[in-house]
C-alpha cells in the first residue's frame, strides 16, 4: 500500500466520494455529517480499489 498515512486516506477518499456521489445528489447542500459519510464512502471505495489492484493478502 502507498505510505499515505491516516490523514491522506482521508482526503483521498473524501476527494473520491464528492465526485461520485456529486454526480448523483447536491453534496454541497448536506452539511457536516453529509460530508463525513461521503468522506467514509470515498475513503471506503479507495481501499478497497488498492486492495483489489495491489494483490495484498491483508
Amino acid at each position: 500500500m502507498l505510505p499515505l498515512g491516516f490523514l491522506g486516506w482521508i482526503i483521498i477518499g473524501g476527494l473520491i466520494g464528492g465526485m461520485i456521489l456529486g454526480l448523483v445528489v447536491d453534496v454541497e447542500s448536506g452539511g457536516w455529517f453529509f460530508s463525513f459519510l461521503t468522506c467514509l464512502l470515498g475513503a471506503t471505495i479507495l481501499l478497497w480499489v488498492v486492495k483489489a489492484v495491489s494483490g495484498s493478502k491483508a
